[in-house]
């Protein structure tokens, strides 16, 4: 982050661990203001038949990418394990792939290096660890045509920037990490394959940015602090911590938690995961912990 880190540590006194970040305070204004960029809502329609295979082990992740894409025309397969993406990739040669990196069996690395390495095999290719937009790949004078490489975009809560590294190593073309929004993933997609987007158009309130309708704030549900008021506090600092770092299993572990009686608060954090809202989650689950600190 452009920071810095320090320890000053003594014998018999202890230690004492600090760092600076460049970061600033914005106003309520700036957040709330118009985008600099107009929204992109959607790819434009009558394209190529695109084939986008989604793998994922979570089948709500799945569903959810399926949703957010299926409108713009694109034909979806979906893996469960990278040995079945491995499998469909074969079958299917999709144009691009959205690639989870945990997966049970083959992790999404070693899914993509084998796909890479049939690749190479099947062109004739040698990897110099930079796989162009394949789209935009033509063959060479006198040589047989051949599928141009498959765009493999990682996608995955892992945010570590040696995570990255290793995903753009194994052959990814790009690197996303959760949560993501639509819009996110629509302008990777025009990136990677070349596609028109289609953006907002100017409205009433002069181009501002509309923020996104979720599920759980489209039919008035919001997680607040009296719905966590019934669980114990360490249960709650769990949720927070998971929450924080986007740890969507972590979440539904805890879920599994609740008492069956507590069905509103169950109902409420299955919809904000299934919208990837975990910062919601997080803040409210801090402030919880905060007002209770407050009071002892």
């Amino acid at each position: 982050m452009g920071g810095d880190i320090s320890v000053d540590s003594r014998w018999g006194d202890g230690s004492t661990f600090s760092f600076t970040i460049p970061v600033g305070l914005v106003s309520q204004e700036e957040i709330l203001g118009c985008a600099s960029e107009a929204q992109v809502v959607s790819l434009q329609a009558n394209q190529e038949s695109y084939r986008i295979l989604i793998v994922d082990d979570q089948s709500e992740n799945r569903l959810l990418l399926a949703r957010l894409l299926s409108p713009i025309g694109v034909h979806i397969q979906e893996a469960a394990t990278g040995e079945a993406a491995l499998q469909i990739w074969q079958q299917w040669q999709p144009h691009l792939i959205w690639m989870d990196i945990r997966l049970p069996g083959l992790n999404g690395y070693e899914v993509t290096q084998r796909i890479r390495a049939q690749e190479q095999q099947q062109n004739g290719h040698h990897h110099n660890g930079h796989y162009p937009n394949s789209r935009q790949a033509s063959p060479t004078l006198n040589q047989p045509t051949s599928p141009p490489p498959t765009v493999i975009i990682a996608l995955t809560a892992q945010a570590f920037p040696e995570d990255r590294a290793l995903a753009l190593a194994a052959g990814c073309n790009d690197y996303i990490t959760k949560p993501f929004s639509t819009e996110t993933l629509l302008r990777k997609m025009a990136e990677h394959l070349g596609l028109p987007l289609i953006y907002a158009e100017d409205s009433a309130n002069g181009g501002c940015r509309t923020p996104p309708i979720t599920s759980q704030a489209a039919d008035g549900r919001r997680l607040t602090m009296n719905d966590l008021a019934g669980m114990p506090p360490a249960w709650i600092t769990e949720l927070q911590k998971a929450a924080q770092i986007g740890r969507d299993e972590a979440v539904k572990t805890l879920i599994h938690q609740i008492p069956r009686e507590q069905v509103g608060l169950i109902d409420k954090l299955q919809a904000l995961i299934y919208d990837f809202e975990f910062g919601l989650i997080s803040d409210v689950a801090e402030l919880w912990l905060q007002s209770t600190s407050t009071r002892q």
